[in-house]
């Protein structure tokens, strides 16, 4: 599954399948958008997503794509929560699918379950995109290079003694 590139947006209908667009319309509804997130990663999530799913075990790998199909009919087929249109999921606003993503989460079984994984992979893979850490101040190299350095002296001045 090779990652998509990144000036592929999630609105991009086109240009993704049904299991790609319900992806790209949860991960925009889940990773932050406000300040100092301010930039769209949303297709180099969704390419790292797709990077663990084949060590998914197969009854999920199998199961994930009916759950992202009844995720995407939910709004035309379950009861949505307060302020929800009636609307497939990758049509409906970013407030409106985050709702429906919340009512999920709480709502218990196999779509608590969904919810929780897809949130869990989003987000991990949202907090290791290189611009969140620019925008977090972290730079992992930085931070490896000083503690190798601090491991050398170490071991220096315990071989001198």
């Amino acid at each position: 599954m090779a990652a998509y590139s990144p000036g592929v947006s999630w609105r991009d209908r086109r240009n993704h399948g049904l299991n790609d667009r319900v992806l790209l319309a949860v991960i925009d509804a889940l990773c932050p958008h406000e300040e100092p997130f301010d930039f769209d990663a949303t297709s180099d999530v969704l390419g790292e997503l797709k990077s663990f799913l084949p060590f998914l075990p197969g009854a999920l790998r199998l199961g994930l794509p009916a759950g992202l199909a009844l995720l995407e009919f939910s709004g035309l087929l379950l009861p949505q929560p307060r302020g929800s249109g009636r609307q497939r999921f990758t049509r409906a606003d970013r407030d409106s699918r985050r709702r429906t993503l919340e009512a999920w989460l709480h709502g218990g079984g196999i779509r608590e379950a969904m919810v929780a994984g897809l949130k869990a992979l989003s987000l991990l893979c949202f907090y290791q995109h290189p611009s969140a850490q620019a925008s977090l101040g972290i730079d992992w190299q930085a931070r490896a290079d000083k503690l190798t350095l601090e491991r050398a002296r170490l071991l220096a001045a315990v071989a001198s003694q």
